[in-house]
């Protein structure tokens, strides 16, 4: 029992692509098969295949290295980006920054407080206090601290407040500048960095030699296919002249065997002629003569048709 699988997908209304069928073949249906199945299996060329595998793998060593260079971009470009974004963001920060500036000296002279007054000198020792919260190289006297905590069981006036508020919010600013600057520095060493291992090497040159490597590597190897392949022709060439050789042995002696049995009718008929009358001895010989002509006629031919054989396996 054999199994056909038909895989016809126009037919949609059965339940599967695959249909099966149980029907009894010859064992000469099954032999063509393996035989188309092994002429098939033949027909694969094994050195375009090969060819084939060698460029692909060349084609991929030298595609991952342009990959691993565009991903290597992509990270520098990222880097360039986000240090642009953190020089923006520093310059909306340093506005805002000189904006606080500029309502501090408005409020101190709407509230008309004197730079020697002891409201702004006690504004001095809050605005004090609060850069030792960002500068820890800052710190307060043991009579600032004191007076400081005195400050803060009093209670800040209107115009300490308010002045605080900005000032606070400039050294918060103003932190968040020295980050955004650190990693523009960061960034910019990472970026030098790279350009240098770059100038060290060089990925792309790189996988192109090796590419050409393995691409001479399985010329090489293909150029053995092709003398092998070359070797089972001219063996293949070979065998058949020794083939026809033999052929052409075989013929040759049953036509010696036929020229043998000729020369033994000559002698006979000459025998026989002997004891006959003139003209008999003409028709003897002129038969016999016909027929030596007739074998090597044929001999002829024979070694003319070998002879063209093999100059069609030549061409």
């Amino acid at each position: 029992m054999n199994i056909g699988i038909n895989m016809n997908p126009l037919q949609r209304n059965d339940t599967s692509l695959f249909h099966v069928s149980t029907e009894n073949r010859s064992p000469l249906a099954e032999g063509e098969e393996k035989k188309s199945f092994s002429i098939a299996k033949k027909a694969v060329n094994p050195i375009a295949e090969r060819k084939a595998q060698a460029f692909e793998k060349a084609r991929k060593i030298v595609s991952d290295a342009f990959e691993g260079e565009k991903k290597i971009d992509a990270e520098m470009q990222e880097l360039r980006d986000l240090s642009a974004q953190l020089v923006e963001d520093n310059k909306e920060k340093l506005d805002q920054i000189n904006g606080n500036k500029q309502e501090m000296s408005e409020l101190q002279e709407y509230y008309g407080v004197q730079p020697d007054s002891q409201e702004q000198k006690d504004l001095e020792l809050l605005m004090k206090k609060n850069d030792s919260l960002y500068d820890p190289s800052v710190r307060l006297t043991e009579e600032e601290q004191k007076r400081y905590e005195e400050l803060m069981a009093e209670g800040k006036t209107e115009y300490q407040s308010r002045m605080m508020e900005r000032y606070s919010e400039n050294n918060r600013l103003n932190a968040e500048m020295q980050d955004n600057l650190a990693a523009i520095h960061a960034n910019g060493s990472a970026l030098r960095f790279i350009k240098g291992e770059r100038l060290k090497s060089n990925p792309i040159g790189e996988a192109e030699d090796a590419a050409e490597k393995v691409l001479d590597a399985e010329s090489d190897t293909i150029m053995g296919m092709l003398v092998g392949d070359a070797m089972e022709h001219v063996q293949e060439e070979l065998q058949e002249k020794v083939e026809d050789a033999e052929k052409l042995a075989e013929k040759a002696e049953v036509q010696e065997e036929q020229i043998q049995e000729t020369q033994e009718k000559v002698e006979q008929q000459t025998e026989k002629a002997e004891l006959s009358d003139p003209e008999e001895i003409v028709e003897i010989q002129a038969q016999i003569q016909a027929e030596i002509d007739k074998v090597l006629e044929e001999m002829k031919l024979l070694a003319e048709d070998l002879k063209g054989n093999a100059i069609d396996k030549l061409l």
